[in-house]
């Protein structure tokens, strides 16, 4: 009997492990993206606009966001657990596009990290923060140069369906347990 227990134990740590529970994938969450003001970014003296304002996170870039000036032009990727941010102007950016603001995720962002960039000066990895549904990058005092990007990867904690699936698993361990005790 001890063993049928054991099995099941087994059984129960290997579907949970393949199930997803340890993280979750930012693919298919709907994210929306601002800036300082109204329009979709600002630098508080330019406005940018972007296409699409909303989108669902899959594969290729998920924001195409360009300047008024014909040169500013940057891209947001935004993957399964990662995030790139480039510069596809032709020429040099000064003085960065302020705040953009990612919000509305489902997944529950947990944590930010392995930051890099080759911006041309002014952003780091103390200009971006997250709570559990949003992700801000201060880029208000950045350069850039053409193909420079900045990237970093996204911890998201699994939504709480897979959390369930889970439990229901263990519950399940635990009544057969319960049944072959009696």
């Amino acid at each position: 009997m001890q063993m049928k227990v054991f099995r099941a134990i087994i059984t129960g740590f290997v579907v949970s492990i393949f199930s997803g529970t340890t993280n979750a994938a930012l693919i298919g969450d709907t994210v929306t993206l601002t800036g300082n003001t109204v329009q979709c970014v600002s630098d508080g003296f330019f406005a940018y606009g972007c296409n699409p304002a909303s989108t669902t996170i899959g594969g290729g870039i998920e924001f195409d966001i360009a300047g008024l000036a014909p040169s500013y032009h940057w891209s947001l990727d935004i993957g399964a657990n990662s995030l790139v941010f480039k510069d596809l102007s032709p020429g040099n950016v000064n003085g960065g596009i302020g705040k953009v603001y990612l919000t509305g995720f489902d997944s529950v962002i947990s944590g930010i990290s392995n930051f890099a960039t080759d911006a041309w000066f002014g952003i780091d990895a103390s200009d971006i923060t997250f709570t559990s549904n949003s992700i801000t990058i201060d880029a208000t005092n950045s350069g850039w140069m053409p193909d420079q990007q900045l990237s970093f990867d996204i911890t998201a904690i699994p939504e709480p369906a897979t959390l369930t699936l889970a439990a229901l698993g263990l519950a399940g361990i635990a009544a057969r347990r319960r049944k072959n005790l009696t």
